[in-house]
């Protein structure tokens, strides 16, 4: 958003505001809006076949930083001010959208990793959490996500540990163009961390092709016939 898009935005939702607490007063109502998350259009990756072994990989719930889990949509209005729309908000609960798109998009995206649904037992499962820091819109006109994800192994042991920082220019001004621009972000972060855990599954594959001992076929072993020694 621009800074005048911002100023208008501050004072659009202070003017609302203050009708909605007269119009409380007069029996009338203010129109509230609520977004959900656009839907990601993710062709399906062709998995490994059934009999080549996929890890199990369970997805946790995403943490959001305290001030990203109320219900109206955050707008950052300078380096170090944030505010909550009161009439703009999220239809469902933000993390429950961000963890679900984030599992449909592993699955759709992984090639090595067979994604748990919810409620599957994870007790053999690698597994993937995210905490996010930032998540809304900017004054400089951009939809911002930043946050660091983890992978770890079965026994919880740290595999990975990267940073999440995306952020993608809104096409135009307003709610809906910043929720389409926030959802198109979280899609970019779902794709690098598919990338992420495809290359340290490959990586780790050949490391251990690379570590196996070489067998010396059984007819190596076998001693010379009496004709070879003679």
């Amino acid at each position: 958003m621009t800074t005048s898009l911002a100023t208008h935005l501050l004072r659009s939702g202070a003017a609302l505001s203050l009708l909605a607490l007269l119009s409380g007063c007069g029996g009338g109502a203010v129109d509230m809006h609520y977004y959900n998350l656009p839907s990601a259009n993710q062709p399906p990756l062709q998995k490994q076949t059934a009999a080549q072994s996929r890890t199990p990989l369970s997805v946790a719930p995403i943490t959001l930083s305290s001030y990203l889990s109320g219900s109206g949509i955050v707008y950052q209005t300078s380096p170090v001010e944030y505010s909550e729309a009161q009439l703009n908000l999220w239809a469902d609960d933000l993390s429950e959208q961000l963890t679900s798109q984030l599992r449909d998009s592993l699955d759709q995206r992984l090639g090595y990793a067979e994604v748990l649904p919810t409620g599957a037992d994870t007790s053999n499962a690698q597994r993937v959490a995210i905490k996010l820091s930032q998540f809304q819109g900017r004054y400089d006109g951009k939809a911002v996500i930043k946050g660091r994800y983890q992978l770890y192994d079965a026994s919880q042991h740290t595999l990975l540990d990267k940073p999440i920082d995306v952020s993608v220019p809104l096409k135009k001004d307003g709610y809906e163009a910043l929720v389409s621009a926030l959802g198109n972000a979280w899609q970019q972060v779902a794709q690098q961390i598919a990338v992420t855990l495809d290359g340290h599954a490959a990586a780790t594959q050949r490391k251990a092709a690379a570590s196996k001992p070489i067998l010396v076929g059984e007819s190596q072993l076998q001693k010379p016939a009496d004709s070879e020694r003679q």
